[in-house]
């Protein structure tokens, strides 16, 4: 029990020095974490967890008599690894409260919270009854205010957008048409143009179709295939090619100088042609859960 001021210092002590550790390692090797969230890597998350690890096993030993857990070598491996994976969960929560919230004040003081997962798991695990019981009632209840609060919703922009369309559109101004209208067909985006009127040089529906290939090089000079009913020119960039299909009425030449200028798309005009995807409305605990689900089945971050 903590029933002495002597008592009490180990348990202190260990919890400032789990705090500070915990904020030197999201700031240094934290990244690793992140990105492994980001591409949906577990092994990669694991690996940025190591440091954690070797630090809080390094405070459990200096600290030793503050927790059951942390007196012996063998005993202090389980609590440094609950302390870094738990606190990690905890960290995800907190940072899906952030987005859900986006509270005013300083950014110290904010991405400071972000040690405080960490601290309540090694309060948890400290020794005597009333402490890791008040911890565990506060952490409950803090949950239960945060998943009370605003939802969350991936914010609608260009890079959005165009995620969900799944490739970059290629878009061109040209006389006598208005603007394209954008579309998705068995994995390509499709950006088709409709005559204003009589002076159509492209025929009445001229399109461009963008979809990935295996990385190849540039070519300025479009490519042309042969096809019965349409003018077909190609051009490759990398991992992007872009076919300008044109009816066979129209001049061959022309057809090839509407592939030639067609370009990504801006986001401008991905915010104007591109219709906007489905945006959830999560609450903190949803979005806590669709975060560790994208880990735990391999996928990446959507924003």
């Amino acid at each position: 029990m903590i029933d002495t001021r002597k008592g009490a210092l180990p348990v202190v002590a260990q919890l400032v020095a789990v705090l500070v550790g915990t904020l030197l390692v999201v700031y240094t090797a934290g990244w690793l974490v992140m990105f492994g969230f980001w591409v949906g890597s577990r092994i990669v998350v694991l690996a940025g967890l190591v440091p954690a690890f070797g630090l809080y096993y390094l405070i459990g030993t200096v600290t030793k008599e503050a927790s059951p857990l942390t007196r012996t070598p063998g005993w202090r491996v389980l609590w440094a690894a609950l302390v870094s994976v738990v606190g990690l969960i905890g960290v995800v929560f907190y940072s899906s409260a952030l987005d859900s919230w986006q509270p005013h004040g300083p950014t110290w003081l904010l991405y400071g919270g972000f040690g405080l997962p960490a601290v309540v798991v090694a309060a948890m695990l400290a020794r005597g009854a009333l402490l890791p019981l008040g911890t565990a009632v506060v952490a409950v209840a803090l949950i239960a205010v945060a998943d009370a609060g605003p939802a969350w919703q991936a914010p609608d922009t260009a890079k959005t957008r165009t995620k969900a369309l799944g490739v970059t559109p290629y878009t061109v101004e040209r006389a006598g048409y208005g603007a394209p209208v954008i579309r998705v067909a068995d994995g390509q985006a499709v950006a088709e143009y409709a005559a204003t009127g009589p002076d159509a040089p492209l025929g009445e529906h001229p399109k461009l179709v963008t979809r990935h290939v295996e990385p190849a090089s540039w070519s300025d000079d479009p490519t042309y295939r042969e096809d019965p009913e349409n003018h077909l020119w190609v051009r490759r960039h990398g991992e992007t090619e872009v076919t300008a299909i044109v009816p066979k009425n129209a001049d061959k030449e022309t057809a090839r100088e509407f592939a030639q200028a067609a370009g990504p798309a801006t986001d401008d005009e991905v915010m104007r042609l591109v219709p906007a995807p489905d945006r959830p409305v999560l609450h903190v605990v949803d979005r806590f859960a669709d975060t560790m689900r994208r880990l735990a089945e391999g996928r990446g971050s959507e924003n």
